[in-house]
């Protein structure tokens, strides 16, 4: 298992914000019981793909490190929309093409998924590319996070995953608009959803490679040969 620390200086080798910036949403996220608490360096707590997922989100569902309790909250409980989006054939029932997956267990939120993409690279399970029983394995992905905006209770995530035959985008998103039109908070809120300044994150393939390296000890992931 990989040590907080270990994380953060993994999180900043990919990403603009400074290991002392992602010290702080860290400590923020301790103090509010996300992250777990416990000594410095190398008496750290370990981080498992949950935790990780945890950080990754506050990071990038949060404009500063106060909200990302608040932007974890919204985010790690988005659900997966009913319709998924295939490169070449559309939208098609998230049900009936993820049964194809190995992560269709890890779809029920967005949280769960992350962790586990963040630990295991996912593959086609039943599926060959060839004669000789080689796997379609994920040859390019990425993760993009929109910003949660403060005091609104929505957010919004994609997941794209290419096998090298087609790309399929996965939506989550909690809640679902017409909830949140009910909720007598007004229309006012709602141009919050479409806001200019709102700011996405993209998280490639290859932080993901490197994660589950570090979460795992040093090893790529369970189907290393």
């Amino acid at each position: 298992m990989a040590k907080l620390p270990a994380i953060i200086e993994l999180i900043a080798k990919h990403d603009s914000k400074s290991a002392a910036t992602i010290s702080n949403y860290a400590r923020v996220l301790r103090d509010a019981g996300i992250l777990p608490t416990g000594k410095r360096g190398r008496g750290a707590p370990d981080m498992h793909a949950n935790e990780v997922a945890d950080l990754v989100i506050g990071l990038a569902g949060a404009g500063d490190a106060v909200n990302a309790p608040y932007a974890v909250e919204i985010l790690r409980n988005a659900k997966l929309q009913p319709k998924i989006e295939l490169e070449y054939d559309g939208l098609v029932d998230a049900d009936e093409e993820l049964k194809h997956w190995s992560i269709a267990e890890s779809c029920e939120d967005f949280g769960m998924l992350l962790a586990s993409l963040l630990s295991d690279e996912p593959r086609r399970d039943d599926v060959v590319a060839d004669s000789d029983g080689s796997w379609f394995c994920i040859t390019n992905m990425t993760v993009t996070i929109t910003e949660v905006v403060p005091g609104l209770d929505f957010g919004t995530a994609k997941v794209m995953l290419d096998d090298g035959n087609q790309w399929v985008r996965l939506h989550f998103q909690t809640p679902e608009i017409p909830d949140l039109v009910n909720r007598e908070k007004g229309d006012r809120e709602l141009i919050g959803l479409n806001a200019t300044w709102a700011r996405s994150t993209c998280i490639d393939y290859s932080f993901f490679v490197d994660a589950s390296v570090c979460i795992n000890g040093g090893y790529r992931n369970q189907f290393e040969e």
